[in-house]
């Protein structure tokens, strides 16, 4: 049965940003080595590089499925690795040495160093002008891709570790616990030092914060560009080795004893986990953060879909045909995950639902023609027949899945999840050829998958396939919401006018779902406007308030329980300063 809902305003979380905490879920995967793994990088989302001990470089171009060794020009230890993007990127190795490649790693240039150094960072400012930390606390810089390198500042200690903004904005750490700063691109510097320790790993979010790690658990933490730093309390002692801030609020760092330490405002509280026995050495995401990897001692690899705003379900690999069963012409799947599942992937509030995403394992081109995807929000706990009441459709189209590693289907209409429900989803086409399947990972979980396909030459497997089988395992699912605020805090959100949407589900029974925005008012005298949304019957009499108060700037979603109405047209209006927009909606019981 499809579950009510009776909130009147319904205002969305900036999850990262709040005192709300989901701990990020680290999966681990197969990186087909037990080679100590000292760097990765992560330029586009299915590319990455990881690179090791005796000369190792392996990549990936599915998003961490599968990973293949590149041929190394030596075999002694790489220390580090960072691609500009998915095919030009640098290596450093213990032999003083940075190598090159521009076709994804099939060849590889050595390149000369400013000095006998075994190289321990290197970070690129843009495609040119990159720099390098190596053992004896130097700085090195190069402004021509890596043709020639030159020594630029020394440090105190040893083991220097880099990282840039920009071109002219970057910072330098060592063993003996100093920061150097530079904001004209080396030319001059200051230098202070934070700790008696080690720091060992640094990363910024913009030219005034930025994170810095080391020793003891230690994290320090500034927001004047370097010149101070306050020691923050993560509550752990182990050692840090490398740490990386996805925004402000949102940083992770990872040690030794496959620690990882993550907070979720700023540093004020922490949360730790061991993933692992052995020490983690690197960690990274790509550039949008939707995608993370830690690597670490005895091939340790660990991987996380982070999109701000979404969250995945499922952590096994097992290879599934459905909901994409093209071996036939026509399938009808549908799948149930439940709002624990949903909270706990990193969504813990209600909103709507952009995309839905699928680990492929491997992909087929068949096009699959009325193709469809519906949902619902559900009380039910297991499925075993085919739901036929209650579906929003948010997707009517031909669809081919694109290719493998984790691809997101964009919904044509947003699906609102009520922050309670289970969810509950069906994928189907209506095809009059086949081809192999494409295969997408999935989990155990009994109960909770129905499936069918068949070869229909004249019928609809959306419609003529009404019974099935309950499956065993279920498809790996990532979800994004739409990262909205009715605060007014955050000016990235503020919206530039007045709107009302078309509600949706529409036509409904008995609720949907209508939203609107609200900017800053500048007609309004230097106050919020008083914002009305009133539903009307056809005669034009007021059936029910949704909205009457002051609204600061932001989005806003709100939810009309039409229960106890009759079917029929109904429209809903809003008022706002000099803004009035009517929209019309179809009950139908």
């Amino acid at each position: 049965m499809r579950k009510q809902i009776n909130y009147l305003v319904v205002v969305f979380s900036l999850v990262l940003s709040t005192s709300l905490y989901s701990q990020t879920g680290w999966l681990g995967i197969t990186s087909g080595t037990f080679e100590n793994l000292r760097g990765v990088s992560f330029p586009a989302n299915n590319t990455a590089y990881l690179a090791g001990n005796a000369g190792l470089l392996r990549y990936t171009t599915d998003g961490g499925f599968n990973w293949s060794n590149s041929t190394f020009p030596v075999s002694t230890a790489n220390s580090c690795v960072f691609f500009t993007n998915p095919s030009t990127g640098y290596v450093g190795n213990v032999n003083e040495k940075v190598y090159k490649t521009t076709n994804g790693c099939q060849s590889w240039v050595e390149q000369t160093t400013g000095g006998p150094r075994a190289v321990t960072s290197i970070h690129f400012s843009s495609a040119n002008t990159g720099w390098l930390g190596d053992y004896w606390g130097d700085l090195q810089k190069t402004t021509n891709g890596g043709l020639n390198w030159s020594i630029v500042s020394i440090m105190n200690g040893y083991n220097s570790k880099v990282f840039f903004i920009s071109d002219d904005y970057g910072w330098v750490i060592d063993n003996y616990g100093y920061v150097r700063r530079t904001t004209n691109s080396g030319n001059n510097y200051t230098t202070v030092r934070i700790s008696t320790d080690t720091l060992s790993g640094l990363h910024f979010v913009s030219s005034s914060l930025g994170f810095v790690c080391g020793d003891s658990g230690r994290v320090y933490k500034t927001n004047n560009g370097g010149l101070n730093w306050t020691l923050l309390n993560t509550g752990v002692t182990t050692k840090l080795n490398a740490i990386f801030a996805l925004t402000p609020n949102k940083v992770i760092a990872v040690g030794n004893n496959g620690l990882i330490i993550e907070t979720a405002n700023g540093g004020t509280n922490w949360n730790s986990q061991l993933v692992t026995t052995v020490n983690l050495n690197s960690i990274t995401f790509t550039s949008n953060g939707s995608y993370g990897l830690i690597c670490g001692d005895n091939g340790k690899l660990f991987r996380t879909y982070s999109f701000p705003g979404s969250g995945c379900i499922g952590g096994a690999n097992t290879p599934t045909g459905y909901p994409f069963y093209t071996y036939y012409m026509d399938s009808k799947t549908d799948m149930l995950y439940t709002a624990q599942e949903i909270i706990a992937s990193g969504n813990t509030s209600e909103g709507n639902i952009l995309k839905l995403g699928y680990f492929i394992l491997s992909s087929q081109a068949q096009i699959m023609n009325g193709f469809k995807i519906f949902m619902q929000n559900t009380s039910v706990n297991n499925i075993n027949s085919f739901t036929e009441t209650g579906w929003y459709q948010v997707f009517d189209g031909s669809y081919a899945v694109p290719g493998t590693g984790l691809q997101y289907i964009d919904l044509q209409s947003p699906f609102y999840w009520d922050g309670v429900s289970n969810i509950l989803i069906r994928i189907c086409f209506n095809n009059s050829s086949y081809t192999q399947n494409s295969t997408v990972a999935s989990t155990t979980s009994a109960g909770r998958v129905y499936h069918q396909h068949l070869d229909l030459a004249t019928g609809d497997g959306c419609v003529d396939i009404t019974t099935g089988l309950t499956q065993a395992t279920r498809p790996n699912l990532c979800m994004v919401f739409d990262i909205s605020t009715g605060t007014g805090n955050n000016p990235a959100v503020i919206p530039d006018k007045f709107s009302l949407s078309q509600n949706y589900p529409n036509p409904f029974n008995p609720v949907t779902n209508i939203q609107f925005q609200v900017p800053l008012c500048h007609s309004c005298g230097g106050r919020n406007p008083v914002v009305s949304i009133i539903v009307y019957d056809m005669l034009g009499r007021e059936v029910k308030t949704l909205v009457n108060e002051i609204k600061n700037p932001g989005k806003y979603i709100v939810s009309f329980n039409a229960e106890g109405l009759s079917s029929g047209i109904y429209f809903y209006r809003m008022e706002a300063d000099n803004f009035i927009s009517t929209k019309k909606c179809i009950l139908l019981k």
